[in-house]
């Protein structure tokens, strides 16, 4: 082969080595993004059902934020449902 043809081969297999590595490096980015979805769906399976005790027809916005209608509520906040727990006038079941 002449020299001009053996430069372009190393070029093509140099340009070639480079997408494969590119390539790589997308595969892993996809993995790694999918690890992250399925520890967020972990971490939000959980759902716990919140029910107001003392007004059970209480129908508005609680501690935290949480969103109450006929004096219950969904909420997903391991932290907000050990808050319910904690204070008198709620029930938390975990579904």
């Amino acid at each position: 082969m002449s020299a001009k043809k053996d430069e372009t081969v190393v070029q093509a297999t140099e340009n070639a080595e480079q997408k494969t590595e590119n390539a790589e490096q997308k595969t892993e980015n996809a993995e790694q993004k999918t690890e992250n979805a399925e520890q967020a769906v972990v971490d939000t399976a959980k759902k716990y059902l919140v029910k107001v005790t003392d007004n059970p027809s209480y129908c508005g916005i609680g501690a935290g934020g949480v969103q109450f209608a006929n004096g219950l509520a969904v909420i997903e906040s391991a932290r907000m449902a050990a808050w319910f727990k904690e204070h008198k006038g709620y029930t938390v079941t975990e579904q």
